[in-house]
């Protein structure tokens, strides 16, 4: 079952790769090689690769919010918060689980909301049901590549049982 997400994540993924090369859009590329990066994490089982692409992918979150960010307070921690924990990462700390779950409710939390919001707003699901679910697939790629870094890295950077 994990290898379906795997390709499901990939193709996806290989799509805003496409998109933004055609587009120009540094956002849309970074959320596809997150979401590549991510796809390779769940075939991938092991902790040292696994490491390094959750810190790929908190490196990308931190340049997405730190571009994004314009002077806005809340995205510059968001971008704070992601440097510090794949800097974490990178160097095998254990508190890097605390950065890496509050940036990923942080940012997922902020982009239901703004879903939510823009949903609200224009009375989505329009006529179109189709289009409406189109337009959440960046959204849903963005959902999982969160939800599936704050895990692994709960997994990796658990404090190892050493002897008393």
């Amino acid at each position: 079952m994990r290898y379906f997400w795997a390709v499901v994540l990939c193709a996806t993924s290989l799509l805003f790769v496409r998109f933004a090369v055609e587009a120009g859009s540094m956002a849309s590329l970074l959320l596809g090689f997150s979401g590549l990066a991510t796809a390779a994490g769940v075939i991938v089982r092991h902790d040292g690769v696994v490491r390094y692409l959750c810190a790929a992918i908190l490196l990308a979150n931190a340049v997405m919010f730190g571009v994004a960010s314009s002077g806005a307070l809340l995205s510059f921690a968001i971008a704070a918060l992601s440097l510090a924990a794949a800097i974490g990462l990178v160097l095998r700390q254990q508190w890097v689980r605390i950065p890496t779950v509050i940036a990923s409710v942080m940012t997922v939390g902020g982009w239901t909301a703004a879903a939510f919001g823009a949903a609200l707003a224009h009375r989505w699901p329009d006529a179109d049901v189709g289009t409406g679910v189109i337009s959440l697939i960046p959204g849903a790629l963005f959902l999982a590549v969160w939800i599936w870094c704050a895990f692994a890295v709960a997994r990796i950077a658990e404090p190892s049982a050493a002897p008393a």
